[in-house]
């Protein structure tokens, strides 16, 4: 379809105005010779009110464009808003489309139409008065549309401007439309219209416009002949009902979109073929053709995240009078889930689970299979809520996610029709974990983290409790050996540190573990050196342990079942779930002890900065590459290094190896477990440094842009837990003078609300101040900090304003963090006067202050708005829900 041809659900007071612009208004003529006409558009704050439950702006928007796609191609027209590019303003008035002939200007009207955000105030009466002289009112016809929904708010007045126009004006007409205006203040514009002949026309409901457009769009702009010829005698009207299915629900524009070409490929006209609104008359879309054969391509849009397209190919017949035509697009794809083959997935049955939260515990992601590969990006993705989902005839990878614990993936073939069925079992054995403290009690506040490889550090694929006052919880595991760390926070070595064999009969598994259970040394010895555990951790929407791969090309890749020698189903082993200084998020998780290769790119530049390779023999080396600094200053060179260098990249520990006498490498500095600070001749006063990202990758990524959030090790789409954080990231609360959490919730809520801080990687911070009058939320403060080596290094700004505008006011470090649970932190900063803390309360959070649905009067959700950049862009991320969030690319 053409870009012009959108939407027409929405008709409102624009759909009116462009009823007009044509012709003769008082005797409802249609003039033979067209006038320069500009549409003044309201930009102002007050569109964000809404009508029938929709944004004013919105449905503005939408009425203009659909309105503007009918148009007759002879009109002149161009468009002004106001109050769209500041608060507060008197002379924010912007001339955004010149006149012109419409098949030039009226796309360039639509898009600008389309960025318009309201902001502002209402000057509307120095708005008409810039449209009028910009059509040079006193030497030529003109007319000017106001559409306002609101009255003058800049100490001008609009009825002496009415009669200024029409006293010195050629044929000068202005309308004004009331968009949801009083009739007190429509009378307060009306004189504007009256004044000058035109008409003062109120718009209070969709409806009643629509009547209008049905009674005066057509006949203003219906001629004989439009751009594409005159009709024949041997058209046809076609009316199209279409379904995915034969017994699915009929489908039509908010589905659809596409065009018809001929059988020789060429295009119907877009007057000629349009998708419609089922509920309004019935038909998916309409068409006026010559009898013939045509192909349909069409775009179906389904699942959250993508649909399908197809080619429907159609004849139509010669005769007279109206055709129908019924058809079936696609078919459909219905997954029935199951944790294995005797325990359905049931929507509205209790799901018991050991991992937190609130979110959706099942998530499918389908691709296409297309020359014996899946495709980048899936045709669509599905939970529990919406397990149907309409998919083009086709061979399709369905993988899935079963609450962290596993991930599996199946194949299937999807045919026109009738939808197909696929139960999909995930294999998945329900595990619970039951561990005691030495005297048989049942420990404290019970975490437990499950592993591929040494349960230890950060590697864990899924974690949660697993105990409570209801009872024992279970995660949902594949079959295999896996390793486990568990106890209480804070137990420290008296947490157990096992292997569990999951046997693979599905049977219900209860491991009972007692305080500070070891690893024996073969079991220590196959985590560390096997090949048999995951085949991936793979990541649908969540992360899960993959043990066999669906066979693409006749070769299935899997994990083996077998458990070691001498190993009983009894737990063994322990330490904490995570080193102190690693903290527990946002680490890669730890690689096997084979072969592999690491590549960081610099902070700044984005340049491949350094390699570190281990070979199979175990020897690892690091090669800083030319520049690794981010200038010239430093050229390039090679060590061998300890082996437990590797390690501590792999899982995020933080340490300091010395790797010669005049070179330092710093590992997760300041605990960014996914950075690397190089450091040359570290005791010269000002010793040569460079901060470097590790991207996903581990083949040489050189260029990869790494993202501007310091998560350049992750790509757009990876989601990333809050209650896995090693650092604050994202919106908090920070409450002064506290040192616990412990009675800090009452202050942050009026904090989350009112002045949330945004934490970003490196420390960085923006202050935000609701703006109640606006609906929005304004920086007032900010802090760049100057490096990430360690926690003691990092000096940060802090300043008023935004960048454009700084006012530097003080310099502090960077704050030592610890983590607190569900996404909140303690900060200490050291000085003269002592160590002073705050805490940073995770305003984001199950249960917190703000969740993701809440929206603003504008309809945004609030917690995106905190979120953006000063000049309105991308934070570079965005919660998904209450417990997570997802990497996105930043936009400024």
């Amino acid at each position: 379809m053409s870009s012009l041809r959108l939407s027409s659900r929405f008709s409102d007071a624009l759909a009116l105005v462009f009823l007009i612009l044509a012709g003769s208004i008082c005797t409802g003529q249609v003039n033979a010779q067209s006038v320069d006409t500009i549409v003044v558009f309201d930009g102002s704050n007050s569109m964000w009110g809404q009508i029938d439950g929709r944004a004013k702006i919105e449905i503005a928007r939408e009425t203009l464009s659909s309105v503007l796609s009918e148009s007759g191609s002879e009109m002149q027209i161009g468009l002004i808003a106001y109050g769209h590019r500041e608060r507060g303003g008197c002379t924010d008035i912007e001339s955004l489309v010149p006149v012109g002939p419409a098949n030039q200007t009226v796309p360039a009207i639509i898009d600008a139409a389309s960025r318009i955000t309201p902001r502002g105030k209402t000057p509307l009466t120095d708005a008409v008065r810039k449209a009028a002289e910009e059509l040079r009112y006193t030497e030529n016809a003109a007319t000017v549309v106001l559409v306002t929904d609101g009255i003058e708010t800049c100490e001008a007045d609009p009825c002496a401007l009415g009669a200024e126009l029409e006293k010195f004006g050629i044929n000068f007409t202005a309308h004004v439309v009331g968009f949801g205006l009083t009739e007190e203040e429509g009378q307060q514009v009306q004189c504007l219209a009256e004044n000058t002949g035109g008409l003062y026309l109120s718009a209070g409901n969709a409806n009643a416009l629509r009547d209008a457009l049905e009674q005066t769009v057509t006949a203003e702009f219906d001629a004989s002949e439009d751009d594409f010829g005159p009709a024949t005698s041997t058209d046809r009207n076609v009316t199209f009902i279409f379904r995915d299915t034969p017994d699915g629900p009929q489908i039509g524009i908010r589905q659809l979109s596409g065009s018809v070409e001929t059988e020789n490929g060429d295009p119907v006209a877009d007057t000629a073929f349009e998708f419609a609104y089922p509920e309004a008359n019935g038909a998916s879309a309409n068409a006026v053709l010559s009898p013939g054969h045509y192909v349909g391509v069409f775009r179906r849009d389904g699942g959250s995240r993508g649909g399908y397209d197809v080619r429907y190919e159609f004849e139509v017949p010669e005769g007279d009078g109206d055709h129908v035509i019924e058809a079936s697009l696609s078919g459909a794809l219905t997954i029935n889930p199951y944790v294995n083959p005797g325990l359905p997935i049931v929507k509205g049955e209790p799901f018991p689970t050991a991992v937190g939260g609130s979110r959706p515990r099942v998530h499918f992601a389908i691709f296409p299979i297309r020359d014996g590969k899946k495709t980048e990006q899936p045709a669509a993705t599905a939970t529990l809520d919406s397990l149907t989902l309409p998919l083009s005839p086709g061979h399709y990878l369905v993988q899935g996610n079963l609450d962290s614990g596993t991930s599996a993936e199946r194949l299937v073939e999807v045919k026109s029709g009738d939808a197909t069925q696929l139960d999909f079992s995930f294999d998945a054995t329900r595990v619970f974990v039951d561990a005691r403290e030495a005297d048989g009690a049942p420990v404290k506040r019970q975490t437990t983290f499950w592993y591929d490889k040494m349960p230890k550090g950060s590697g864990y694929w899924v974690s949660g409790g697993g105990a409570g006052d209801s009872g024992l919880a279970p995660f949902y595991l594949p079959t295999g050996e896996w390793g486990l760390n568990v106890g209480g926070e804070g137990y420290g070595a008296r947490r157990s540190e096992i292997l569990v064999h999951v046997p693979g009969d599905y049977k219900d598994l209860t491991v009972k573990v007692g305080e500070g259970e070891r690893l024996t040394d073969n079991e220590e010895a196959l985590l560390k050196t096997r090949e048999n555990g995951c085949v991936e951790i793979l990541k649908v929407t969540y992360k899960g342990c993959l043990v066999e791969r669906a066979s693409l090309n006749g070769t299935t890749e899997s994990s083996a079942k077998s458990p070691p020698e001498g190993q009983d189903n009894q737990a063994q082993g322990a330490q904490k779930a995570s080193d102190p200084d690693a903290g527990n998020g946002l680490a890669p998780a730890y690689a096997s002890a084979g072969a592999a290769r690491l590549t960081f790119n610099h902070r700044s530049t984005n340049q491949a900065s350094a390699l570190i390779e281990r070979a199979d023999s175990g020897d690892v080396t690091v090669t800083l590459l030319d520049g690794w600094c981010g200038s010239s200053n430093c050229s390039g060179s090679s060590f061998a290094v300890d082996p437990s260098l590797m390690r501590a990249v792999e899982v995020g520990e933080r340490k300091t190896f010395a790797i010669n006498e005049i070179l330092e490498i710093h590992t997760a500095p300041a605990g960014f477990s996914d950075m690397l600070t190089v450091v040359f001749d570290p005791t010269a006063p000002n010793p040569v440094k460079g901060v470097m990202v590790r991207v996903e990758d581990q083949a040489s990524l050189e260029g990869q842009k790494a993202q501007d959030t310091g998560f350049g090790a992750y790509a757009p789409g990876t989601i990333i837990e809050i209650n896995k954080l090693n650092v604050p990231f994202g919106i908090y609360a920070a409450v002064p003078g506290h040192d616990t959490i412990d009675g800090v919730r009452p202050q942050a809520l009026d904090i989350c609300v009112n002045t949330p801080t945004v934490i970003e990687a490196g420390g960085s911070m923006r202050m935000k101040a609701f703006d109640s009058t606006s609906g929005t939320y304004e920086q007032i403060m900010y802090s760049e900090c100057s490096s990430w080596e360690s926690d003691e290094k990092v000096t940060c700004t802090v300043s008023r304003g935004t960048p454009e505008f700084p006012e530097p006011f003080k310099s502090m470090p960077l704050p030592a963090y610890s983590a607190l649970g569900d996404g909140h932190f303690r900060g200490c900063v050291d000085s003269d006067a002592g160590e002073s803390c705050q805490i940073f309360y995770s305003c984001v959070h199950p249960g917190g202050p703000l969740t993701v649905e809440q929206s603003l009067p504008s309809g945004e959700r609030r917690v995106d708005e905190i979120l953006k950049t000063y000049k309105g862009g991308s934070a570079g991320y965005r919660y998904v829900d209450n417990f997570s969030f997802e990497i996105e690319e930043r936009r400024r």
